[in-house]
């Protein structure tokens, strides 16, 4: 864990998913892209470790007004680049819920629902992603529950705040399965490196092995 100025103001001591890929694979800039609506998300493409730093950095694609554009941005770098490492920021259910309005909130979350299935409908209608590619769908944070001020803000340890979700979608996850397995973000770096066959040493995550099939734990 690391605590992070939340204005972009800072960049993290330890590497980034983007940083272990380009390195250990190689791969170009536009390979590992960031595509999101807030450009304070733009800190998190390269960290402060001598070992990785900028020259591995993922390709920053930020500042988008709207999910719709975040989303329209988003398939326009997938057809157009079919970047291995791909993360997505929609940042507007975040800004509806600190607006207090219920109804608006829950209307925006519909809306990212209908975004995410329409990128795993594209995903699967792409023969270079088509029951290839793994999705993994979740959150920066939750939100403080009803005892500790409601939807509205988030920034404590309330379970409310601790609580995010996480769906996995791809070919070697177990279909219609839920686990029971307490994981945090940190397991999401250890396991998409262990998707994608690249190491993350400076990582303690846990490889969230449970949310695959049997028989492809550990093949990878």
């Amino acid at each position: 864990w690391q605590t992070l100025n939340n204005e972009g103001l800072e960049r993290p001591a330890n590497p980034t998913l983007f940083e272990y890929y380009r390195k250990a694979t190689g791969a170009p800039i536009e390979d590992a892209v960031l595509v999101g609506g807030k450009p304070k998300l733009n800190a998190c493409v390269y960290s402060l470790d001598p070992a990785y730093g900028a020259a591995f950095a993922g390709l920053a694609d930020t500042g988008h007004a709207t999910d719709y554009a975040t989303y329209d941005r988003l398939i326009e770098r997938l057809s157009t680049d079919h970047p291995h490492l791909v993360m997505a920021s929609f940042s507007q259910v975040d800004q509806k819920a600190h607006t207090g309005v219920w109804s608006d909130y829950v209307d925006q979350m519909e809306i990212v629902d209908s975004l995410a299935v329409l990128t795993w409908n594209y995903l699967q209608s792409d023969p270079e992603y088509a029951n290839q590619t793994t999705m993994f769908i979740t959150a920066d944070h939750g939100r403080h529950d009803d005892a500790h001020g409601g939807f509205q803000n988030h920034g404590d340890t309330c379970p409310g705040c601790q609580h995010v979700i996480f769906l996995a979608l791809g070919p070697d996850i177990r279909a219609g399965f839920e686990i029971a397995t307490l994981y945090t973000q940190r397991d999401v770096c250890t396991t998409v490196g262990h998707l994608l066959g690249f190491s993350t040493p400076r990582s303690n995550g846990l490889l969230m092995d449970d949310i695959f099939e049997p028989a492809t734990t550990g093949v990878r």
